[in-house]
């Protein structure tokens, strides 16, 4: 049997196959797809808000 995560798959299966099915389904990591171009827009607001971050902590120490 084919399963593809459609709701009436698991209604098919035996209670413990079901069960099993649910709990591996839910320890799965949701994978993001990114090309080059993501992750480079990534790292630049990372460093953008990085930078952001220390310039405010200079500016509340020099008071």
């Amino acid at each position: 049997m084919e399963r593809n995560g459609e709701p009436g798959d698991v209604e098919e299966l035996a209670p413990r196959e079901a069960a099993r099915t649910r709990h591996r389904d839910r320890k799965r990591i949701v994978r993001m797809v990114v090309d080059n171009a993501g992750v480079k827009r990534i790292l630049l607001a990372r460093a953008a808000r990085r930078t952001a971050t220390r310039d405010g902590e200079r500016k509340a120490t020099e008071r």
